[in-house]
């Protein structure tokens, strides 16, 4: 959703500062012609890369991404980053499970008060506190055992001549799209 919104700024700010002939004009603001066919044009590519961007997280294991990124050749502690934020995504969700459940189960209520306020401050600090010391644990438990930073996954990528087409067809409908 936010990427959206992002896209939606990017065109709105195209349609008013692309200079050329008047679509419509109110006070100072002036809509043109070129400004909207070229925000049009970003919007469309933007959505088609985010529509690919989720058909490829969707449909795809995320270790062979990361196999995938690594192969080409994608800086090493950006995909690392990008690894260890997605598995440690699922602890901290877990974590915060907990706390409201163990908030709950005290007689929490979220409510436009201060005193819930407080509550909830005082929740994510020390939600802070427990993913900081759980990091520094992982970090423990990742160097004991040999933590390097070479990726290792299970399968590896061979490129057949059907993969190879296959990426000519793709990159073609890509400029096809883009052009």
């Amino acid at each position: 959703m936010f990427p959206s919104v992002f896209i939606i700024f990017i065109f709105i700010a195209l349609s008013l500062t692309v200079p050329g002939r008047a679509l419509f004009r109110f006070y100072i603001i002036t809509v043109t012609y070129e400004g909207l066919y070229e925000g049009v044009l970003i919007v469309l590519r933007a959505f088609s890369a985010l529509i690919l961007a989720f058909l490829l997280i969707s449909t795809t294991r995320f270790d062979d991404i990361i196999k995938a990124l690594n192969s080409l050749r994608f800086p090493k502690p950006l995909t690392q980053i990008l690894m260890l934020s997605y598995r440690y995504a699922f602890v901290f969700s877990d974590e915060i499970e907990r706390m409201l459940t163990a908030m709950q189960a005290r007689g929490f209520r979220m409510e436009a008060k201060m005193h819930s306020l407080k509550a909830i401050g005082k929740a994510l600090g020390m939600l802070f506190v427990r993913c900081s010391e759980r990091s520094e644990r992982v970090y423990e438990a990742m160097l004991s055992r040999g933590y390097s930073s070479e990726i290792k996954t299970l399968s590896n990528f061979n490129m057949r001549a059907v993969d190879y087409v296959l990426c000519m067809l793709f990159l073609l409908f890509a400029v096809f799209l883009h052009w």
